[in-house]
């Protein structure tokens, strides 16, 4: 009988005692592995992120898809439109930040210090990051500029028009898996047919078909 090897699964209490079994309750539950906590979690995640995108597309702002509902609909699925939300693996805010994206667009030094750009919209700190709606909405639109600016590079546009996974590629949909996955996870998928997820299991086909059909002219058009 062995200490679980998560020093704390961040579940409760109860997950910083690395010798109760079953959420301490040997009785009801077996776990052989020590990993079906983290299989539940991930799971619900999904599921979650899933029921979010049949409520924005039922409650859609009267069917206008420009770039301003995309990033709605985005931020719905990615963390219920919550600037404060930090997810397990550190991702921040309303579009779930990774420190990389935040490199890429500038609000952070590649020592991860907020730079001066970040600076002008007041953050100074991950926690003005996450009070900071402008801050967000401001990093959010140049990231994603320079996701597209990838997207053109490694030619990934030219499958824009065709069909995968019996999914039409749109612009939109394929700026949201690039989003969720990453530009190279998502050019790999189209390379070998295998489908990209990201660590909670959100499959970049999912973000694929949930964003098709957005009008990006607003992005395309914006200055930067």
């Amino acid at each position: 009988f062995n200490a679980d090897k998560h020093s704390d699964t961040q579940t409760g209490v109860l997950a910083t005692n690395m010798f109760a079994y079953c959420n301490n309750n040997p009785v009801m539950f077996v776990d052989p592995t020590g990993e079906a906590m983290d299989y539940i979690v991930n799971l619900l995640n999904y599921i979650v992120k899933i029921i979010r995108s049949f409520l924005t597309l039922l409650t859609g702002s009267n069917n206008i898809k420009d770039y301003n509902a995309f990033l709605q609909a985005l931020g719905e699925m990615e963390s219920g439109n919550n600037y404060a939300a930090v997810n397990e693996y550190g991702c921040l805010g309303k579009y779930q930040f990774e420190e990389i994206a935040l490199i890429e667009c500038g609000f952070m030094n590649n020592d991860n210090s907020w730079s001066a750009l970040a600076n002008s919209y007041g953050v100074y700190t991950t926690d003005d990051f996450l009070a900071s709606a402008d801050a967000q909405e401001a990093a959010i639109r140049i990231y994603h500029k320079k996701v597209w600016n990838y997207i053109e590079y490694f030619n990934l546009n030219s499958y824009i028009g065709t069909s995968f996974y019996d999914i039409s590629v749109t612009s939109s949909g394929l700026l949201a898996a690039c989003h969720l996955v990453g530009v190279g996870a998502v050019a790999e998928m189209f390379k070998t047919n295998i489908i990209a997820t990201d660590a909670n299991g959100a499959t970049a086909t999912l973000y694929l078909k949930e964003f098709a059909g957005y009008d990006l002219s607003d992005l395309f058009n914006s200055v930067g």
